[in-house]
């Protein structure tokens, strides 16, 4: 955050002074090339003013030149003075704006950060004035195929007075790696949180549930997500679900 403000500030500041260094360096140019045309005309003038009548070029004329001189020298340093103070100007602006990030206390932008990382990490806990779900456990085990399956624990609780299951108002989506993973996998001994799942309660009551969800491979890590169907109608958030290396044991082939 802080690189990036001083990096921001550094570049108005040579940008800046890029410009006003074109700039000036377009007027001064412009300027002296038309001084050297005026200075041209008047002296063209004064020759032939001076031819007709017959007189050669005196005091008068260098006088003249003098005067152009002058005036262009007054000029010159105008010009180095409104760029000394336009530099001194952009001078202060930027270490004033670099001592206010230097000295900015970014402690008020730190919830932001955190509160992003932990939804990055992973956060589908509910807890409000309807509904709290705590996800708790994941259990690796097999279907009744034999393929590799995950339960994934719950504890719900519907504060309404509607009944309501789990599976009603947060309904969850799997991945692993590329794979969508199906969240109704067949258990050959399911357990009771499974049923419970589709279990209707309310008024402050909670109950055990768990999603038996197939698995692509016992390795690769699973991405939760949760959805709310009954308030925002959006996605809570997401979890990263690391697995065991190794896979639930095998049956003895016979």
């Amino acid at each position: 955050m802080r690189n990036s403000s001083y990096s921001i500030a550094l570049t108005v500041v040579a940008f800046v002074l890029f410009s006003d260094g074109c700039l000036l360096f377009s007027f001064d140019t412009k300027y002296a090339k038309i001084m050297q045309r005026l200075t041209r005309c008047c002296t063209i003038g004064k020759k032939m003013s001076n031819q007709k009548n017959g007189t050669q070029a005196g005091p008068a004329m260098n006088r003249h030149e003098r005067r152009i001189a002058q005036k262009r020298q007054v000029t010159s340093i105008v010009l180095i003075v409104l760029e000394t103070l336009i530099l001194i100007g952009v001078l202060i602006v930027f270490f004033h704006f670099f001592t206010k990030l230097k000295d900015r206390d970014f402690a008020t932008e730190k919830p932001k950060s955190s509160q992003s990382e932990d939804q990055a990490s992973g956060s589908v806990n509910v807890d409000n004035d309807n509904f709290a779900l705590t996800c708790y456990k994941v259990q690796i085990v097999r279907d009744v195929d034999g393929n590799p399956a995950a339960l994934i624990y719950f504890h719900f609780t519907n504060k309404t007075s509607e009944p309501l299951s789990m599976s009603d108002v947060f309904p969850p989506s799997v991945r692993q790696g590329d794979y969508d993973c199906e969240t109704f996998a067949t258990l050959e001994d399911a357990p009771e949180e499974l049923y419970n799942r589709d279990l209707q309660i309310s008024d402050g009551q909670s109950v055990e549930c768990c999603y038996a969800v197939k698995l692509h491979d016992t390795m690769d890590t699973l991405t939760l997500t949760i959805h709310d169907n009954h308030d925002t109608f959006t996605d809570i958030g997401s979890v990263d679900i690391p697995l065991r290396s190794e896979g639930p044991a095998e049956e003895p082939a016979e």
